[in-house]
C-alpha cells in the first residue's frame, strides 16, 4: 500500500503516506531528541554533590559525575532536576539557574541529546542514595570533584560555575505568554543574575559524608 512507518509507541503504530507526488513530503518527522538534566548541587562549603552509578562503568571504573536523568513528558527542566537529584541522592533541592547545556548527536537509538546543567541549592545535607542505581554519593570539594572526574565536560561545567560566581551571568527562566496568549512558556536567556549566596548551612548534619 506504500505506507511508511512514522513512529511507534506502547500500544500504537503511526503510518503515513504522502498523496501529492509532485510536491515534496512535508510531514514532520517524529521526535528525535532526548532531554536530560544534571544537578550541580553546591552547599555552603562550596562542595558539590557527586555520585557514582552502580551499573554505568568505563574501563571497569565507576566515574564520579553529577546526579540527573531524563525529563518526563510535560515536565519543566527545574522540576526534572529536583526530582532526579532527590531520587538518586535523597537530597531535596531548590533550582537556581542553568549553568550550561550540551547538544550531542548519535546518542541512544540514533537520536540526539540535550543535557542541561542546573545550579541547585540543597535544602538538606543528609544523603540517602538510591540503592538500586547509586554505588556511592558524597559531598566533594569543588577542586576535588574537578580532580577525580575524568570527564572534560564536567570540568567545563565546573569552570562555568566559577564564571557564574565571578560575573553573576547565568541562564535564567522567565514565564512569558505563549503565541496564543492562553498559557505561559518558560523562556531561558542569559543575563546578570543576583548571585546565589549560601547564608547558612541547611539542616541535615555534616556534609562530610
Amino acid at each position: 500500500m506504500g505506507f511508511d512507518y512514522h513512529h511507534a509507541q506502547a500500544g500504537s503504530v503511526c503510518l503515513t503516506k504522502w498523496l501529492q507526488p509532485d510536491i515534496p513530503n512535508h510531514i514532520p518527522g517524529y521526535a528525535n531528541h532526548y532531554l536530560g538534566v544534571g544537578g550541580f548541587v553546591v552547599n555552603a562549603k562550596n562542595q558539590v554533590l557527586a555520585i557514582q552509578e552502580r551499573y554505568h562503568v568505563t574501563n571497569n571504573v565507576s566515574l564520579w559525575k553529577l546526579p540527573g536523568g531524563l525529563a518526563d513528558p510535560g515536565e519543566e527542566l527545574a522540576e526534572t532536576a529536583k526530582r532526579e537529584v532527590f531520587e538518586e541522592t535523597g537530597v531535596p533541592c531548590e533550582f537556581i539557574c542553568l549553568l550550561a547545556f550540551r547538544h550531542m548527536h548519535n546518542y541512544r537509538h540514533g537520536c540526539s541529546d540535550f543535557y542541561h546543567v542546573c545550579l541547585m541549592k540543597p535544602l538538606s545535607l543528609e544523603i540517602k542514595p538510591c540503592p538500586q542505581e547509586i554505588a556511592a554519593c558524597q559531598w566533594l570539594d569543588l577542586d576535588e570533584f574537578e580532580r577525580v572526574t575524568t570527564s572534560d565536560i564536567n570540568k567545563y561545567f565546573v569552570q562555568k560555575y566559577r564564571d557564574y560566581l565571578a560575573t553573576g551571568i547565568a541562564i535564567q527562566a522567565r514565564p512569558v505568554l505563549s503565541y496564543d496568549r492562553k498559557s505561559m512558556n518558560n523562556i531561558y536567556s542569559a543575563g546578570q543574575f543576583a548571585r546565589h549566596k549560601q547564608q547558612e548551612e541547611p539542616p541535615g548534619g555534616s556534609s562530610d559524608q
